[in-house]
């Protein structure tokens, strides 16, 4: 994930072997973006379907689920694989359709 613009992070990918500090960075932004985004998805549980790649429910958002980074162990346990050298890159698409 290329956290929010205006954090303080710099969005130099290719240097995060380097640099601890800038690597805890994004890794405590990705945390956090996570975190924000379940109380999010709890507040809307009644509004939310499970949808196919295919189709999509009307007049409902679709679920998102998280379970994905679990398993392809993207977690904050092994720090979103920053340390490894294989960060797990997220998305969000603010304005879609």
């Amino acid at each position: 994930m290329i956290p929010s613009f205006g954090t303080g992070v710099d969005n130099n990918i290719l240097n995060l072997s380097r640099d601890n500090v800038a690597k805890s960075r994004y890794v405590e932004t990705i945390r956090d973006y996570l975190e924000r985004y379940k109380k999010e998805q709890v507040s809307r549980k009644n509004f939310t379907k499970e949808c196919s790649p295919l189709e999509k429910p009307q007049h409902a958002w679709c679920e998102f689920p998280l379970k994905i980074f679990e398993d392809a162990g993207c977690t904050a346990i092994n720090r979103f694989g920053y340390d490894s050298g294989e960060p797990c890159l997220l998305f969000e698409l603010k304005l879609v359709g």
